[in-house]
Parts: C-alpha cells; structure tokens; sequence
C-alpha cells in the first residue's frame, strides 16, 4: 500500500518535476507527491531517491510505477479548499481533488479516480459544476476505476464507510481526521450494486462496511440490493433525515 496513506500534508510547495506553483503536496513524514494530472513526481520521505515521469525507486535498483495520468485528455487543476462543500485543501489534497476548468472552459471541480487493481493510475475524472444542470460527465475509463478514495487506504481492517457521493466521502473521512477509510460508489444509487461488486474483494477485507447512502428512494434501493452481496453480518447501514 502506498506510504502516503497515514500521513497529512503540512504545506504546499512548486514541483521540480512540472513546475506547478504549488500541486506538490509535503507530508508530515517528509515525502512528497505532486497532484498535477501526468507529472507523479515523488520525493521519499527518508530522502532516497526522487523520481518524476511516473516512476520511482522500489529500494531494490529497480523501479515501480507512481501515480500517474494515462489520458491525454485529462484535465489540471489546483488543489484548493471546497468552501462551499465545507471541505479543507488538506482533504481535498488527500483524494487529489482539484478545482479547474472543463474543455468548454467551465469552472469545475475535478475529482480523480485511480485504477481498481493498483490504485496508481489516474484512470478517470468525473467534474462537478456549480450548475447542477450541467450533469457529471466523466472523462476516461470510470469502469476500470476502484470507489473514490479507494487507493488511499489499506486492505483489510476494521471499518469503511461507502457513501453515495465524493463529497460525502471526502466529509466522513475529514471528520475522523483522515483517518477512518471512506470511499464511494462511481455512478449513482442506481449503479451501487455494480460498482460495489467490482470493489466487493476489497470491501470484504474490512469487518464492517457502513452502507451511507441518501435516504431517498434510490438510495434505500441502492441498500436493499447491496448488502446481500456482503458476508452475513458485515453490513451496518446509516440512515440520515430526509
């Protein structure tokens, strides 16, 4: 899993590697990543090695992929704070979500969604406008992705959250100081069952999975048909007021 996981970010810096003003994110341990869809420039936190273009050092001589984009279409943004959505730049930060523009030239909020097997690459990105007429287009290939924020944390232990939203994700876990894993479906209550399924070996890894979905009509439905693809007794459900 990736070193990153437990650690929080303490400051904003230019990267070497694209010359972002300030897309590289210094951690508490020391290292240090930047956010800048295609650049994945990496700094170790013990100081050994530095690696940029996608690549960085495995300690063995060799090298093993860092994330990065695979989509020459994807979009750039600056990490910044989601005022509106009560959501801090260091949270934001922590998922990779930025605030850009869309290939019409739109203000939007672009959330990154990495590749389900690896958590590495940027396999897609779904914008969030401030219209909310303007739908959720996506960019990329969101099937091969994993549940938002997947990537982040570790396999396997005692608690996630799954909610029906990136925002809420990003509230849950900043609640619990970026501590307590919290993902969500890619789709909508109406493709949770699916979405799920395809994350189901690494949800089955946690003890509990906390179903949070809106307590609408989708969303009791998206409930009713996830939990009997769990383990008997694995499920806890959230229900918030209406």
């Amino acid at each position: 899993m990736d070193e990153r996981s437990d650690s929080r970010v303490i400051g904003r810096e230019p990267c070497p590697g694209c010359g972002s003003r300030d897309n590289l994110a210094r951690y508490d341990d020391g290292h240090a990543y930047c956010f800048t869809p295609g650049c994945g420039h990496f700094e170790k936190g013990d100081g050994d090695g530095v690696h940029s273009n996608g690549r960085r050092g495995d300690g063995s001589g060799g090298t093993r992929r860092a994330f990065r984009a695979v989509n020459a279409e994807f979009l750039e943004g600056t990490v910044m704070a989601l005022t509106p959505r009560g959501i801090s730049q260091e949270t934001a930060a922590k998922f990779g979500v930025s605030v850009g523009r869309s290939a019409q030239g739109k203000p939007c909020v672009i959330l990154p969604y990495r590749d389900r097997e690896t958590g590495l690459d940027v396999v897609a990105q779904k914008l969030r406008f401030k219209d909310k007429d303007a739908g959720m287009p996506c960019i990329g290939d969101i099937d091969a992705a994993g549940l938002f924020g997947q990537h982040l944390w570790r396999s396997g232990g005692k608690r996630v959250v799954v909610t029906e939203g990136e925002y809420d994700a990003m509230a849950v876990a900043q609640a619990f100081n970026l501590s307590w894993p919290a993902v969500s479906i890619k789709r909508g209550a109406a493709s949770a069952k699916k979405d799920i399924q395809q994350s189901l070996e690494w949800l089955e890894g946690y003890d509990q999975v906390v179903l949070w979905m809106d307590n609408d009509e989708a969303g009791k439905r998206a409930v009713a048909e996830c939990v009997p693809l769990f383990s008997p007794g694995k499920v806890r459900i959230v229900e918030t007021p209406q």
